[in-house]
């Protein structure tokens, strides 16, 4: 009776070995669920960090090479009225400043200047007036002394489509004129397209048939402006339109790369330039310049930019391998670790619109 009694309560429950069997298996189910899971974060946290890494540094990429690549266009040899000076200066496509002091330790900082005739554009002007765009050329004479006030041209002033530099024209909602308004800005260039300068025309003047017509290119502004005399006869005078002037600065602030001080692009750690230079002219890029400032003659004989962009993660991801910021050009690497995730992107642009 008693044998019976406990059969029975046999047939009810679970020995141990059956709980600790349970056990087991619920443990082994319940890591790899949570191996599962931590797998599972580990990756998407990994692809919610890199994903905007490579953006940050494709969106970099996309604006530094387009602008590298318009350096120097439609400015061989243009001189530009100074700000800090009376006289005009040498625009040169590419300056930088290696190791930028007011950046990100050990980051570069890269100037570049075109010009943009189709930027520029004065648009349509509201009859009765005349837009800028629609002024001709003209065609120095070469017939006054360097330094005077006056520079004659070819054509007759007096006559169609001359005679619209005898009065005003609009650019971008500015009329420019004869004083009181804003003197002409023209850009004149010498017939073989090697040297250019950015004067002010202060005065048109018809003198009528016999006589030369001639414009008045004096001091203006504190510019002492008389250089287009120094030109030769046949090089041309253009209105020019300060929104073809194109100047555009490169630099790493805060880990933020910056495009003429407004920030594009994020979570960048590093930015360094090195420059191909063709010193002895031969169309050959023969010595590279990867750790100091260009100087004036080093300027003109960059033809190529090697760029190099290194990203980062906006934040440390744990569970990987630790790594540092690595050396590029003459950065040197990072002496600490970190979990933070990098991408370098390195390329050569070769700067089209120089050499040539």
């Amino acid at each position: 009776m008693q044998e019976q009694l406990l059969n029975g309560l046999n047939k009810k429950g679970f020995t141990m070995v059956e709980l600790l069997v349970a056990m087991t298996m619920s443990m082994v189910v319940l890591v790899a669920v949570y191996l599962t899971f931590r797998t599972q974060l580990y990756s998407f946290q990994l692809a919610e960090q890199i994903a905007p890494l490579q953006q940050n540094v494709r969106v970099a990429k996309m604006f530094l090479e387009r602008d590298i690549r318009m350096a120097g266009a439609n400015m061989d040899g243009v001189a530009y009225p100074s700000p800090t000076t009376t006289l005009n200066t040498l625009l040169y496509p590419i300056t930088n400043d290696n190791d930028n002091a007011a950046g990100d330790a050990g980051s570069d900082k890269l100037t570049v200047v075109y010009i943009d005739y189709y930027a520029g554009a004065c648009g349509a002007a509201t009859l009765p007036a005349i837009s800028c765009d629609d002024l001709p050329a003209l065609t120095l004479a070469g017939t006054m002394p360097v330094a005077s006030a006056t520079a004659e041209v070819d054509e007759e002033i007096g006559n169609a489509p001359y005679d619209k530099w005898d009065g005003s024209c609009w650019c971008n909602g500015n009329e420019f004129g004869v004083p009181p308004k804003t003197p002409y800005k023209a850009i004149i260039t010498s017939p073989d397209g090697t040297r250019s300068d950015i004067v002010f025309i202060k005065q048109v003047t018809d003198n009528g048939w016999g006589s030369l017509d001639n414009l008045g290119c004096g001091a203006y502004n504190g510019f002492v402006n008389k250089v287009m005399n120094s030109y030769p006869a046949g090089s041309t005078i253009s209105f020019f339109s300060e929104n073809s002037y194109v100047e555009v600065t490169y630099d790493l602030v805060g880990g933020n790369l910056r495009r003429n001080g407004a920030t594009i692009t994020e979570n960048i750690e590093d930015l360094q330039f090195a420059f191909g230079l063709d010193t002895n002219d031969d169309g050959s890029v023969n010595s590279w310049v990867t750790s100091a400032d260009l100087n004036d003659t080093q300027k003109l004989q960059v033809r190529m930019v090697r760029i190099n962009i290194l990203g980062r993660s906006s934040k440390e991801i744990f569970g990987t391998t630790t790594s540092n910021r690595p050396a590029i050009e003459d950065h040197t690497a990072s002496a600490t670790t970190d979990r933070y995730k990098r991408r370098q992107l390195e390329l050569t642009v070769k700067v089209r619109n120089l050499g040539i």
